[in-house]
C-alpha cells in the first residue's frame, strides 16, 4: 500500500547533531515521562530543549525510597531552578516551565553528549540571555517571572 507521497530529494535537509556547549544555558522543560528504573524506582524522565540550540538534554530523576536525601535535594533544585511550586510533582505543571542548567560532556558509545551537571538557581541565571528558540529569536516571555508559559505552538522542531 502506498502512501501517496511524492518524495522531493532536493527538500531534504542535512542533519548536525553538534551538543549543546559546555557551560550554564536557559532550558525549557519539553516534556515530563513517568517511568520505571531499571532497579524499579519510579522515575521522571525529563526532555529539555536548551535556549537557542536544536536537540534536546534528557534528565532521569529517580525517586529512590533508599536515598530520599539526594532525590530531595534534587527535586529542590528543579522546584527552584523552574519556579515550580514547591512540593508539586504533577508533570504538566512542569512542562513549558523555563529554568537553567549547567551542561556537561560525556562520551557514549563513541559520540560526545551534553549532560545536566546541575540546575542552576534563580539568582545563579540571573545574568544569562533571555530565551531564544533555536532560530536564535528571542522569547517575548519574561524569563525571570515565576511562571515562563511557553505555548505549544511556540515549539519549533
Amino acid at each position: 500500500m502506498a502512501v501517496g507521497w511524492n518524495f522531493n530529494q532536493s527538500e531534504a535537509q542535512e542533519m548536525n547533531f553538534t551538543p549543546v556547549p559546555i557551560g550554564n544555558h536557559r532550558v525549557r522543560i519539553e516534556e515530563v515521562i513517568e517511568k520505571t528504573s531499571k532497579q524499579g524506582n519510579p522515575m521522571y524522565e525529563i526532555k529539555l530543549k536548551a535556549s537557542g540550540h536544536g536537540g534536546f538534554i534528557w534528565y532521569y530523576l529517580v525517586f529512590d525510597q533508599g536515598n530520599s536525601a539526594i532525590t530531595n535535594t534534587k527535586l529542590m533544585q528543579i522546584f527552584e531552578s523552574f519556579s515550580i511550586p514547591v512540593g508539586n510533582l504533577e508533570p504538566h505543571v512542569w512542562k513549558g516551565k523555563v529554568g537553567a542548567i549547567r551542561v556537561k560532556h560525556e562520551e557514549y558509545n563513541g559520540e560526545v553528549r551534553a549532560k545536566v551537571q546541575y540546575f542552576l538557581s534563580q539568582e545563579q541565571m540571573a545574568n544569562l540571555p533571555a530565551w531564544q528558540d533555536s532560530a536564535g529569536v528571542a522569547s517575548a516571555t519574561n524569563n525571570n517571572a515565576p511562571f515562563a508559559e511557553i505555548k505549544d505552538d511556540d515549539i519549533q522542531f
